[in-house]
């Protein structure tokens, strides 16, 4: 526990979390009311929409000065396109606002997980647009469905403390899923599932925690109201959110580290290390290519050779970079060879190696667990031999 709080304290300068929770917090401010314009327009289509207004309500009793705000900006944005000529100019805006939002979280969680590579644009774009309509639409199903759920509780137990604890955990758990989600499916790169709800379930209980002492605050100041009327809870809801997004950003930052396990692995491997494992991914790699069978996935890469599948990460980046493999996004991420590796020896790819790391001063004769002229394709046969 003392090796990951100090972890995630270095990390947390270095991420500069706080420059990036600052970004979407500006962001957050200007994308929420097209956000909730496009959720109360969906709702609508459904016949939903009062009862989501009462059901967010209930959920926030301590804003709902704030709410009441916010649904009434969302509000005028969905007549002002009802009767605008311009409505289509309107939609889109909104719509890209919503996009804009959701391509800047994902680029800050690339830059916590060290990713410097993002996913096609027109990918992005067309998974952003299915979040923005399939995760109301379940949102509100689930609101639709809370009363049925409830008088299904009921049927069970005639103590009403039982009910509203199994609808809180239920509440929670939705939470918990849609937080994990985020971690574990946004990143470019491979994430274990249970560093994931591990990060997901710490992140959620913190925000619960910090949600109801912002809702004390909020009612401790809440005679400002008079004086500045409803502009009153902006300067507080700013450094909510802001915190919120550092909480958020940490949670990604936590499951960094639960992945990486050694907690500071790129520092403790020296150059004659990383020189080896290069070698000995990239042979794994081309032995694949040349047994016709498909290529190896990250997982498969890391369990074959025992190394932590971070590392294992970082050098297909730097193969990658070299342009010595390719990655194929599937369900799963695998890498295959990107060129001949036919005549490829050891040297060939240790001189990329030193013109691609600038701090690398070793010769390359200093590698020495075979002849630098031997062919790639051989190291993984002469290992296997070996063994």
């Amino acid at each position: 526990m003392k090796k990951i709080i100090k972890s995630l304290s270095r990390n947390f300068v270095n991420a500069k979390i706080g420059d990036l929770a600052t970004n979407l917090t500006y962001v957050s401010f200007i994308s929420i009311f097209p956000l909730v314009a496009v959720v109360m327009g969906l709702s609508k289509g459904f016949g939903l929409d009062r009862l989501l207004v009462n059901r967010l309500k209930e959920y926030v009793p301590s804003s709902e000065t704030q709410l009441n705000y916010i649904l009434e900006v969302a509000e005028k944005l969905i007549n002002s396109l009802n009767s605008s000529v311009l409505s289509g100019v309107g939609l889109v805006i909104i719509l890209w606002s919503v996009i804009n939002l959701l391509m800047i979280l994902e680029k800050s969680i690339n830059i916590v997980w060290q990713v410097r590579e993002n996913r096609n644009l027109s990918r992005r774009i067309i998974n952003y647009i299915a979040i923005i309509f399939i995760i109301p639409i379940v949102l509100l199903l689930l609101i639709g469905t809370n009363d049925k759920i409830l008088q299904i509780l009921s049927s069970f137990s005639k103590i009403g403390i039982f009910t509203i604890v199994i609808m809180n955990i239920l509440k929670l758990l939705i939470m918990i899923s849609i937080v994990t989600f985020m971690y574990y499916a946004v990143p470019n790169t491979y994430v274990s599932l249970k560093s994931s709800v591990i990060s997901a379930t710490t992140v959620i209980l913190t925000l619960l925690v910090l949600s109801n002492f912002y809702g004390f605050v909020q009612n401790s100041i809440s005679k400002y109201n008079a004086i500045y009327g409803s502009l009153a809870f902006v300067p507080l809801f700013l450094v909510w959110v802001r915190y919120l997004w550092i909480i958020v950003l940490t949670g990604v930052q936590l499951t960094y580290i639960l992945d990486s396990k050694d907690f500071s692995f790129e520092n403790k491997i020296n150059i004659l290390s990383k020189k080896s494992l290069c070698i000995q991914v990239y042979a794994l790699i081309v032995s694949r290519f040349f047994e016709n069978k498909n290529p190896y996935s990250v997982k498969q890469i890391s369990d074959k050779l025992g190394i932590n599948i971070q590392l294992i990460l970082h050098t297909l980046r730097c193969l990658e970079n070299m342009g010595y493999v390719v990655k194929l996004e599937r369900r799963t991420l695998f890498y295959q060879v990107n060129i001949n590796p036919e005549n490829i020896t050891i040297k060939d790819v240790l001189e990329k190696f030193e013109k691609k790391d600038s701090k690398t001063l070793t010769n390359i004769q200093l590698y020495q667990e075979y002849p630098v002229d031997t062919l790639i394709k051989d190291v993984w046969k002469e290992k296997n031999a070996n063994n």
